[in-house]
């Protein structure tokens, strides 16, 4: 079974990944994105010159804020869930344009692929 542990390493490992699949968002130096998966942990991907940045914990003043449960954690970062699920189950704060993008993403990187 997945312990509290494991899954914080395995989520923080994901989102290391996310300054590098964010390189396509063309936007200003200084945009924020917060993300929240549910007891497990907060990162903030920033905007810095002209590159994304991780960085762990929250950033309240974040342009963007993406919330995932606890429950849907592993099956989102494990290709476990469909773009559409994907979708249900990432609340998005914020810009809404540039958090749509960011969700659309994640189900084209992450989404189980099966019909």
């Amino acid at each position: 079974m997945w312990t509290r542990r494991l899954l914080k390493t395995v989520i923080g490992t994901v989102m290391r990944a996310f300054p590098h699949a964010f390189r396509a968002l063309q936007v200003d130096d200084g945009m924020t994105v917060g993300v929240s998966v549910a007891e497990l942990g907060d990162w903030t991907v920033q905007r810095e010159h002209g590159a994304w940045r991780l960085y762990k914990g929250a950033d309240a003043g974040a342009n963007v804020g993406l919330s995932v449960p606890r429950e849907s954690a592993v099956p989102l970062f494990s290709r476990g869930l469909t773009a559409g699920e994907i979708t249900q189950a990432v609340t998005l704060q914020g810009d809404a344009n540039l958090g749509g993008l960011i969700v659309a993403g994640l189900g084209a990187a992450l989404a189980r692929t099966d019909a």
